[in-house]
């Protein structure tokens, strides 16, 4: 289940905090971690991120709030629910889209649920969001202006999704900067966006891919997405298909 880098980076954390004598380990102690591993770094870097920044924030307060093991306790490291809930976050998520491994790209958008957590302050005091974490892994863009990475993907687009979510697609285009006719100078929506998505019953794993990446703009209620999973028995479906679609600004088309 969880690949062979992933795998390497726990068993640090937990060498790490061991020789350390930190009684437990914390999300500070796994972002710290990732900012060490070759693939994360460069998803945060290309987000904007500062890496000696956040390392010496995390590192700083890893040192003053984590209480050391004592001497006389016959008890070792453990790690924290937020810790727990990290991991088991980045393992659902894999699930819902049929994956069969969790990479430590997954455990670092797991990250950003715990939203009380220091780490999460470190990354937001940055100004890196999930999204833009999500926007890079999975399309390849980055939000600094002039990267090389705005103008090609990750390499192993068979994870990523259909090439149609290309930088130059439709939704890719609206996912980071939206409609001219339906944004304003602040490149914000007035109001949310139906999306009407079309899918062939064969591709629902694509659709439901694709949910999970619009689901951050769905709770920040700037897009709502409409596809037939949402007709209930006894609807008259074709309206229902006619009534969603008219009301929709964008149609997706799965192929």
């Amino acid at each position: 289940m969880l690949s062979q880098e992933l795998e390497a980076t726990l068993n640090g954390i937990f060498q790490r905090a061991k020789e350390k004598s930190h009684e437990y380990i914390t999300v500070e102690h796994v972002l710290a971690a990732l900012l060490d591993n070759p693939v994360t770094a460069r998803v945060l870097v290309v987000c904007g991120a500062d890496i000696e920044e956040l390392r010496k924030s995390l590192n700083s307060f890893i040192d003053q709030h984590v209480p050391k093991l004592k001497l006389d306790r016959n008890v070792g490291t453990e790690p924290t629910l937020g810790f727990q809930r990290v991991i088991q976050r980045a393992v659902l998520s894999v699930q819902s889209v049929n994956r069969k491994e969790v990479t430590s790209a997954d455990v670092l958008v797991a990250v950003f649920g715990e939203k009380e957590s220091h780490a999460v302050l470190f990354l937001t005091e940055q100004n890196i969001s999930r999204f833009d974490v999500l926007n890079f892994i999975s399309h390849g863009i980055s939000k600094i202006s002039g990267s090389p990475h705005q103008k090609k993907r990750l390499t192993n687009k068979r994870e990523e999704g259909p090439a149609s979510w290309g930088e130059h697609s439709v939704l890719n285009q609206f996912l980071t900067s939206g409609p001219p006719s339906l944004y304003g100078k602040t490149g914000k929506s007035p109001h949310r966006i139906k999306l009407f998505i079309c899918y062939s019953h064969a591709d629902v794993a694509c659709l439901d891919r694709l949910l999970v990446h619009l689901r951050p703009l769905e709770r920040d209620k700037a897009v709502a997405c409409w596809s037939d999973k949402k007709i209930r028995p006894g609807d008259a479906w074709r309206k229902e298909i006619q009534k969603n679609l008219k009301e929709a600004a964008i149609a997706i088309l799965l192929n």
